[in-house]
């Protein structure tokens, strides 16, 4: 990382942890930094750390920066920042989260594939991957939702939902047997997932059936193709796994 960069996430941390903070009764601004960590300390918050990521033609750049989230399990949170090549720059608040990496599907658009763990209980956590389209117009992005035909995701997007997602409960997995890659020589986006008989019990009946005994999990592994430059969803196939067989 270079110099520039390091700088330039280390003021988005101040700026950001100076949002955290807001106002505060009884203390003068501009907040000494002894104030500002004072209260972060105590709200278990913050943000410090982050990562860069140049657009593979360098049109572009995203920085990453990561924060502690507070509450019973600490999770982890995110802002992003766009910069253009000609200095412009946007705000792209908390809808990108670490990426993997960014890719060049046509003339102007992207893709940026993002990996993160979330916790929801004290013995209960998920792994998350995300693959998000946009395109790129000298200074403007625009998201663009990925196609459907007449097939759709075991994870079907909402309506509004410019982003496709898959997860896996950790119970169900160890780290590696879930993943999201996109190979730019067959423009194909390949991702694999765990599903557990109580997530098919509750949305997918369709693959309820599948399920012998609580046991069993099932493997989901899917596909999406670029066509024209836009991701479009392939199809998926099905396996159940006893549970020894989950981490192989």
């Amino acid at each position: 990382m270079s110099i520039e960069d390091s700088l330039q996430i280390l003021q988005y941390e101040k700026q950001l942890n100076l949002d955290l903070v807001g106002d505060i009764p009884g203390a003068d601004k501009p907040y000494t930094v002894e104030i500002i960590d004072s209260v972060l300390r105590e709200s278990r918050m913050g943000f410090g750390g982050g990562n860069v990521h140049y657009a593979p033609d360098s049109a572009f750049k995203i920085y990453i920066i990561e924060g502690d989230g507070g509450g019973p399990y600490s999770n982890s949170m995110y802002h992003a920042f766009l910069h253009f090549k000609n200095g412009k720059r946007l705000d792209l608040e908390d809808n990108i989260d670490p990426i993997t990496g960014i890719y060049k599907t046509g003339p102007f658009t992207y893709l940026a594939i993002h990996h993160f763990w979330s916790r929801s209980a004290s013995s209960h956590s998920e792994e998350y991957y995300t693959v998000t389209q946009f395109s790129i117009d000298k200074d403007s992005m625009q998201y663009i939702s990925m196609q459907y035909t007449d097939k759709w995701p075991f994870y079907s997007p909402g309506i509004y939902d410019k982003d496709f997602t898959i997860y896996t409960y950790h119970n169900y997995a160890n780290p590696g047997t879930t993943y999201m890659r996109y190979n730019p020589k067959t423009k194909r986006l390949s991702y694999r997932f765990m599903v557990g008989r109580g997530q098919a019990e509750l949305n997918h009946n369709d693959q309820l059936s599948l399920f012998k005994n609580d046991n069993q999990v099932l493997q989901v592994t899917g596909a999406c193709v670029v066509k024209n430059g836009l991701l479009q969803f392939a199809g998926e196939k099905f396996k159940i796994l006893d549970w020894k067989e989950r981490n192989e």
